[in-house]
């Protein structure tokens, strides 16, 4: 998936539209007041596909884990 575009492969168009409609639909339901969806993290997804426009630099990161009674009710 890492080749794929969008812009000039119809199937890496199709499966973008398909996780674009299945997100759209999940947001809608958590969100019934929202007409729209955030934007997580743009950059990232642009990174995955083409990551010539940025600079990498590894590093470690530490990851806070909250336990389930810190999380918002669904």
């Amino acid at each position: 998936m890492a080749d794929a575009n969008v812009f000039n492969d119809p199937e890496a168009a199709r499966k973008c539209a398909e996780a674009s409609r299945f997100y759209l639909a999940a947001y809608r339901e958590q969100h019934p007041d929202i007409s729209d969806c955030a934007l997580h993290d743009p950059l990232a997804v642009a990174v995955a596909l083409d990551p010539g426009p940025v600079t990498l630099e590894p590093m470690q990161v530490d990851v806070e884990y909250a336990p389930a009674s810190f999380r918002a009710a669904r």
